[in-house]
């Protein structure tokens, strides 16, 4: 999801004033500046402003921010679980159709939003989803080979990861209980 314009939703708390635009300067007062209500792309306080902006109203609707990492919101509903990780105006949520749909409703009623679809990847970490199976892989490969062009290393002995290959995790005990934090 990717709210348009975002840095422009939010409103300053504090007193600001610019100079008139280009093209938008008064002719009767042309020396007058303008008092800012609504945030704008490039001001220092534009980022912090959304950010709060959408955080209050993600909580007014039950979305929590985990303790460990404030931008990954988490939302209940019986045994249901949405994940929402917010990275600057983009949202990439994890959870049942059900949730999904409503938690595109909740960040719709305030913010102009755009259903990117299903993620193919986030922060450069790849993700591969099969649904018949109920497989999630996530990998950084293009990554890290678009890094080693980049530095020429192409030809270096690779070191594989610490995780053993074709380890096999099972689901959490728990799962959708209001006591786990992740």
């Amino acid at each position: 999801m990717d709210v348009k314009t975002a840095f422009l939703h939010a409103e300053l708390d504090e007193e600001i004033y610019i100079t008139q635009p280009l093209g938008f300067k008064s002719a009767t007062m042309p020396s007058h500046v303008c008092h800012l209500i609504k945030s704008l792309y490039s001001l220092k306080q534009a980022p912090y402003v959304w950010n709060k902006s959408i955080n209050s109203h993600l909580q007014a609707n039950g979305y929590h921010p985990t303790n460990t990492n404030t931008c990954i919101y988490i939302h209940h509903e019986g045994r249901s679980i949405v994940f929402l990780s917010l990275y600057m105006d983009n949202c990439t949520i994890f959870s049942t159709h059900n949730l999904l749909q409503e938690t595109k409703s909740v960040l719709s009623t305030k913010f102009n939003i755009n259903d990117l679809g299903e993620a193919s990847s986030v922060l450069s970490i790849e993700i591969l989803q099969d649904h018949c199976h109920g497989t999630l892989q996530l990998h950084q490969a293009g990554h890290i080979n678009s890094l080693l062009t980049k530095f020429g290393l192409t030809d270096c002995k690779p070191h594989y990861t610490p995780m053993n290959v074709g380890l096999s995790l099972s689901s959490v005990p728990n799962w959708g209980s209001n006591t786990i934090d992740r």
